[in-house]
Formats: C-alpha cells, sequence, structure tokens
C-alpha cells in the first residue's frame, strides 16, 4: 500500500526569483489550522444572529434573510437567537475537541 508522508515540502520562490526556501509543513498542523480558522469564522454570523439578527455581514444574505425570517417580533428575535447559540456552541466544541484531542468529540 501507498503511505503518505507526514510532512510535505513546501518550495517558495519570492517575487524577484532570486530566493529559494523550503517550508516543512505537518499535515495534522495544517489541519488543525484549518479547523481553528473554519470554526472561528463561523463565530462572526451566529454571534451576530445573537446581538443582532437584523444585520447583515455575509455576501448574499440580504436575500436569505427573507427566506428565513418568521412573522411575529418575539419569535423570530428568539429563533435567530437560538440559531446563532448552537451554531457559536458548535463551533467552540470544534475548538476544543481539536485543542484536547479529544476523539470522543471529533468522531
Amino acid at each position: 500500500p501507498f503511505e503518505q508522508p507526514s510532512t510535505t515540502t513546501i518550495d517558495v520562490t519570492l517575487s524577484d526569483g532570486a530566493e529559494h526556501r523550503a517550508m516543512d509543513l505537518d499535515m495534522s498542523t495544517l489541519a488543525t489550522y484549518v479547523v481553528y480558522f473554519t470554526a472561528g469564522f463561523v463565530l462572526l454570523p451566529a454571534g451576530r444572529d445573537i446581538v443582532s439578527h437584523k444585520t447583515a455581514i455575509l455576501p448574499g444574505e440580504t436575500d436569505m434573510r427573507k427566506a428565513m425570517t418568521m412573522t411575529k417580533p418575539q419569535v423570530r428575535t428568539f429563533m435567530w437567537g437560538v440559531w446563532g447559540l448552537n451554531h457559536c456552541m458548535m463551533s467552540l466544541l470544534k475548538i476544543y475537541a481539536v485543542y484536547t484531542s479529544d476523539n470522543t468529540l471529533t468522531k
């Protein structure tokens, strides 16, 4: 069977072409940073849903808001808050699971 290396060498050429260097990149470290970035990014719109669900911060949200907004203001505020809280908790659990190497949470 084919074995993949645990590190990958990336060659970097600077814009002037004069300097050439290599960087070892551990795939586990790269995956960790991807999880941190993506889960951290979700905290922006999810946190906004808790604080101010009417504010559109991502492209295309103004159109999607019409489809996902309830008619009664009390229900609307509650549901957007629950929606945002759910996404914040899921993102924080992902970050925690990777940070602590918790295999149960990463399944």
